[in-house]
């Protein structure tokens, strides 16, 4: 039997738990607020899609989860969206006048049951790769917070999906996979998101070749994205998001409700056009570096190459240097474990004892402290715990680059908010020495 493909039909896919009807019933929610640009206009059109956005007004917003979407909803339910956006014209502006200023298109999505995706390597449902194989594209959901042990989960999936598409595919269009990243709004992922290809090389290894070799074939074209269905409170750093488990959240703050990243891959997916403006998530203003950091990181830079070159002229007369053996640091300064809480108050036990004598294992411990200085300070953060997340985030050491840079975004965040402006304030001002808020005015 040939299948024909349908055009606008994407199936959002991917295993339990990523959250896939959160993710529509939260684009259906966005018909509710007001819009922001570029995004002019999205439209429930047909009974399904405007029941989710009752759902999504009914249960979503009251805190509430959707009931889990099962394995044989996708042949009663399509939702049909009417979406507008503004158009864009890249650098050859003056082509605005000349074309309309805005984009329609009518998007038509069908939501699967995670059991299909993570059943594919054992029992495939041949209704749902003959559903996969006429779309016009996927979305392939995926948790950000899920663990690197589902690496092979994933693989597995994903790679009978690709055999089975790249046989029996016989269309010359171009099909395209967008993997979006979920979650997003969790502080964890927020480095990650100005290069999400190399959080899932980094993550997901396995997976993340076979979609770079997938994305090889003439036919086939994926593009990385991501998104979050709850978004933040208003322009602070307080997730929208509340955890009762470890990868179910419910939403926090109703009247804050702002779902970001949501109509990015789908544009891709209807388009095959990347548009600027529908970038996910900015963090904030990264701060740059002041003088005296710059000043005093030269002079460290000098001093290790004078080392280098008194090193190299000891050796060369002749005289072996001492051999050192090497020792590996303690387990607990190797990887982040877990419960990083608990490993952060061994970790700072450790150092109180002064057990570590080393200078290469104190340094290799140190970096690993001050990761979970950030990381628990962060958490402490999202249970409206400022004060502690701040002290955490002042004991950074000055070396530690990526951790200080992104403490200050929330240092500077705070100092500027109503509500923690003054306590942060006081605590930064009776603090001999922080690192993380050189260069803050404050």
């Amino acid at each position: 039997m040939s299948l024909q493909r349908s055009s606008g039909a994407i199936n959002i896919i991917g295993p339990r738990y990523a959250g896939k009807t959160t993710y529509l019933a939260s684009l259906a929610y966005l018909s509710e607020i007001s819009p922001q640009k570029p995004i002019k206009a999205i439209e429930p059109i047909n009974n399904d899609a405007q029941e989710l956005r009752q759902d999504a007004n009914n249960i979503l917003k009251q805190g509430s989860l959707l009931a889990p979407t099962k394995t044989t909803d996708h042949y009663k339910r399509n939702y049909f969206f009417g979406i507008t956006i503004s158009a864009y014209f890249g650098p050859e502006l003056f082509n605005s006048l000349l074309k309309d200023g805005e984009e329609k298109f009518t998007l038509c999505c069908k939501d699967y049951a995670g059991e299909l995706f993570q059943s594919l390597p054992s029992n495939p449902d041949e209704g749902f790769l003959d559903d996969c194989l006429v779309a016009t594209g996927l979305l392939v959901l995926i948790d950000g917070t899920s663990l690197s042990q589902q690496d092979n989960e994933y693989f597995d999936s994903l790679n009978v999906l690709r055999k089975e598409l790249s046989s029996r595919l016989n269309s010359t269009e171009e099909y395209r996979i967008a993997i979006v990243l979920s979650k997003a709004d969790q502080h964890r992922l927020w480095n990650s998101l100005k290069n999400l290809k190399d959080f899932f090389a980094i993550n997901f290894p396995r997976t993340h070749d076979l979609l770079e070799e997938w994305n090889q074939e003439s036919k086939f074209s994926i593009s990385y994205f991501a998104c979050s269905a709850y978004g933040m409170i208003g322009d602070s750093f307080q997730l929208n998001a509340e955890s009762i488990s470890d990868y179910v959240f419910i939403l926090r703050s109703a009247s804050s409700w702002k779902p970001f990243g949501l109509i990015n891959p789908i544009y891709w997916l209807a388009t095959g056009k990347i548009h600027p403006r529908l970038q996910s998530f900015k963090v904030g203003k990264k701060p740059s570096f002041k003088k005296p950091v710059v000043i005093t990181a030269l002079i460290l830079l000098l001093l290790g190459s004078i080392g280098t070159f008194a090193t190299f002229l000891f050796t060369r007369r002749g005289e072996k240097t001492p051999e050192q053996t090497p020792e590996q640091p303690p387990e607990i300064c190797q990887q982040v474990r877990e419960n990083e809480e608990q490993q952060y108050s061994e970790l700072k036990k450790l150092f109180q004892s002064n057990d570590i004598i080393d200078k290469a294992l104190h340094q290799d411990c140190t970096n690993m402290f001050d990761n979970l200085l950030l990381n628990t300070g962060i958490k402490q953060a999202s249970q409206d715990r400022v004060p502690r997340a701040v002290d955490r985030f002042c004991k950074i050491s000055r070396t530690s680059r990526e951790e200080i840079n992104t403490a200050q975004i929330y240092l500077e965040r705070w100092i500027g908010d109503n509500y923690w402006q003054s306590i942060v304030k006081q605590q930064l001002t009776q603090k001999q020495d922080c690192p993380a808020a050189e260069g803050l005015n404050y």
